[in-house]
């Protein structure tokens, strides 16, 4: 009898869960929200404010616009890398391991599921979720 399930990597499994949560604007399982968990693999914190974001860049932190290329170049924030959530897991290498990474896209699910991809990637993440809450 041949199998009818397919194989899937954990890394795609999380991924998908945390698409599918973020699309139902619920926290899953794969993306817990716990207030206080920053050191806690696979764990998101809560999203931060634009002030916070704007302090953490000022001391050093890398600003990740996670939505498409043409979404950010029809505008982003000042000093931020862009690396589409679709793209992320095959471009770790270009988010630094050794600063605080502030992830963004338009709604806040993108954002969401690129800060779950990056903290079960052992990354220090804070979800600012959105463009416009860096201009608040």
């Amino acid at each position: 009898m041949k199998n009818r399930f397919a194989t899937v990597s954990v890394p795609v499994l999380s991924f998908a869960l945390a698409a599918f949560a973020a699309a139902c604007d619920q926290p899953s399982s794969s993306a817990p929200y716990a207030s206080g968990s920053r050191g806690v693999s696979g764990a998101v914190p809560p999203p931060i404010h634009g002030a916070e974001a704007h302090q953490l860049v000022a001391a050093g932190a890398f600003l990740l616009d996670v939505r498409t290329p043409g979404e950010f170049q029809d505008g982003h924030a000042e000093g931020a890398t862009n690396i589409p959530v679709s793209e992320l897991e095959s471009r770790l290498a270009e988010v630094p391991r050794h600063r605080v990474v502030i992830t963004y896209c338009a709604s806040g699910s993108r954002s969401r599921t690129a800060a779950t991809i990056l903290r079960a990637e052992h990354y220090d993440v804070r979800d600012l979720r959105t463009l416009s809450a860096w201009n608040e």
